[in-house]
């Protein structure tokens, strides 16, 4: 539980928003992903093909989510094997 209740002028909210964008959005992908793989079969080329580049394009967006999102709240960087 928070401590406070939340405000319409949050500092907050536009990075959780960011972060649930990202959230959906990859989700979406995940299960375009299956359908993508589950099309190689029986249906048409067209289904197959617009199912990989929605997925493609949901993956990418999410990635995009999620980097606007570390560089606004300041998340530390990976560390590297070169230390």
């Amino acid at each position: 539980m928070r401590d406070r209740p939340l405000a319409a002028h949050d500092a907050a909210a536009p990075a959780e928003a960011i972060r649930t964008v990202g959230l959906f959005m990859i989700v979406a992908a995940v299960s375009t992903i299956a359908v993508f793989l589950g099309s190689f079969g029986g249906t048409s080329a067209a289904v197959t093909v617009g199912a990989g580049i929605t997925a493609l394009l949901m993956f990418c967006g999410s990635v995009v989510c999620f980097a606007v999102d570390s560089s606004r709240t300041g998340a530390p960087p990976v560390p590297s094997a070169r230390s």
